[in-house]
């Protein structure tokens, strides 16, 4: 038993090591990178840099990428759920929201003397279903739509997803242009009668857009609400162009970050009035609109993940909410397909499981051999699986917890499905082979297992298939084990198989004989 346990603590401590390798995590410079946020209507969406692992070279690194978080008004407030299969590769220049689109606009590339921005957009749709249930659609589900490049001789001074289609504002050397995306693709728009004008920002506007301008005489807001159709310009309080801006239905607000935390000012009707101040708020806040409200997030400690927010509602200034997120990934059609696959695998195993013939004599181990106990089939269970894992994570180059990723196998999430395919793969080949062969696998030779038939003297090819395919293709049969009084899965049921060991009484007899001999069934 001290030699077993020995094995076993070795096995547990290489699969450990094994998995803490791909998941190390060094700290980069986050160049580049900050966290910042966008809203609408009824969505807000928040980017945070955080260091991702990756695989590549002679060993374990990372790279800071930012991981998008989503809220929304549909759900409960506060609830805030994290979209991994969307992950933004570098910093952009510009996030902005409209519509339940996200549109993310990035650093230019040189292309024989034009600078053309990549553009990047997904949309959320969030519905209520019967009982009150909340079901966010996300399209594409596992990426970014790539948008038309904007292309431009000039720099990007601001750029806003309006009714009117994506407005970017462009200086160049001889002045300002304005240029909005339709389903036509990028055109030019007519600037606002404003000579002398310095433009600094566009913001949604409701039905259209929005430019902020710098004047002489102050500053000037500008709407348009129809493509080629007339600017409406109105003063407004020059110290909105001072600060960050957050459009609302009821005016624009202002956050201005002060010693103890951050303080909301509304600006309407020529006036600027406070609005609320969120206390104990770092320098790294985020805010956004969220309908008629501003919601701020914020890193509550030393992890950029432990993210806080405040909801202040734009009319009152009242704070509806503030606390620690509640992560929740949003209900997907993803993840309903999820669950209707685990019903109808559930379901599969119970038909089988009534099906089955009843032959209870021949499930009994041989003499000198015991069921084995399910502490070592988890164990031996555990180290097939790390071995097919890290096969699997060592050819693709991803983080071994991605090969093994349940989700990526039943929802085939593109390119992230091949790692756990090919960890389905490996597992059930090197399973079947070993016990057709040998009558045990790795793991269960390091854990003095084995697999013996129930229908002859050595465990056959399709019954080593039989019970390796059930355990990939419908998991949570394997539960039958735990009430099965042979210790039985459903897999060993079809495939008339039993996993034994050598008892202590066997052991004793046959010290000089050779290890692997196949147990009888007599």
């Amino acid at each position: 038993m001290s030699r077993a346990r020995g094995i076993a603590t070795l096995a547990s401590a290489a699969l450990a090591a094994l998995i803490g390798a791909a998941s190390a995590q060094a700290t980069p410079a986050r160049q580049g990178w900050r966290p910042i946020a966008a809203g609408d209507g009824n969505q807000a969406w928040l980017i945070i840099p955080v260091d991702a692992p990756t695989l590549g070279g002679t060993g374990a690194s990372t790279r800071t990428v930012g991981r998008l978080h989503h809220t929304s008004l549909a759900g409960a407030i506060g609830a805030v759920g994290v979209l991994r299969a969307h992950p933004v590769l570098e910093p952009p220049l510009v996030v902005t929201a409209h519509d339940g689109r996200l549109t993310l606009i990035y650093a230019p590339r040189a292309q024989d003397g034009v600078r053309s921005h990549p553009v990047r957009s997904m949309r959320a749709v969030s519905r209520r279903g019967p009982g009150g249930l909340e079901t966010t659609f996300f399209d594409p589900p596992d990426r970014f739509a790539v948008e038309p490049p904007l292309e431009t001789s000039g720099r990007l001074v601001a750029a806003a997803d309006t009714a009117l289609g994506l407005a970017a504002l462009i200086q160049t050397g001889d002045g300002w242009s304005l240029s909005v995306l339709t389903r036509e693709g990028w055109t030019a728009q007519p600037l606002p009668p404003a000579p002398g004008a310095e433009f600094v920002d566009a913001l949604d506007a409701g039905p259209g857009l929005a430019l902020l301008a710098r004047t002489d005489a102050g500053a000037e807001l500008w709407t348009l609400e129809t493509l080629d159709g007339p600017w409406t310009g109105r003063a407004i309080d020059p110290a909105i162009l001072s600060a960050d801006r957050i459009a609302l239905p009821i005016g624009i607000v202002t956050p201005s970050p002060t010693a103890g935390g951050l303080s909301l000012i509304l600006h309407r009707d020529g006036r600027s009035l406070p609005l609320a101040h969120v206390d104990g708020v770092g320098p790294g806040a985020a805010p956004a609109r969220l309908g008629d409200h501003v919601v701020v997030f914020w890193s509550a400690g030393e992890n950029a993940e432990q993210i806080s927010l405040a909801v202040v509602s734009g009319v009152t200034g009242e704070t509806l909410f503030r606390g620690p997120a509640r992560f929740g990934p949003p209900l997907t059609p993803s993840d309903l397909r999820l669950v209707g696959f685990l019903l109808s695998a559930v379901m599969l195993g119970v038909l089988l499981f009534l099906l089955k013939p009843e032959t209870p004599d021949q499930a009994r181990p041989a003499p000198g051999f015991a069921i084995a106990d399910l502490a070592r089939r988890t164990l031996a269970g555990a180290i097939d699986a790390a071995l097919a894992a890290g096969v699997s994570a060592l050819v693709f180059r991803v983080p071994v917890i991605d090969a093994i990723d349940p989700s990526h196998l039943v929802l085939l999430d593109g390119a992230d499905s091949w790692p756990v395919l090919a960890t389905s793969a490996i597992y059930v080949l090197h399973g079947t082979l070993g016990e057709w062969l040998a009558g045990r696998t790795a793991g269960k030779a390091m854990t003095g297992c084995r697999v013996a038939s129930t229908r002859g003297p050595r465990v056959r090819l399709w019954q080593a298939l039989t019970r390796n395919l059930v355990k990939v293709l419908v998991p949570p049969l394997v539960a039958l084990v735990l009430v099965d009084p042979n210790r039985r899965h459903t897999g060993d049921l079809i495939g008339g198989t039993i996993v034994v060991m050598r008892s202590d009484q066997a052991s004793d007899q046959h010290d000089a004989g050779p290890e692997d001999d196949q147990p009888d069934d007599g």
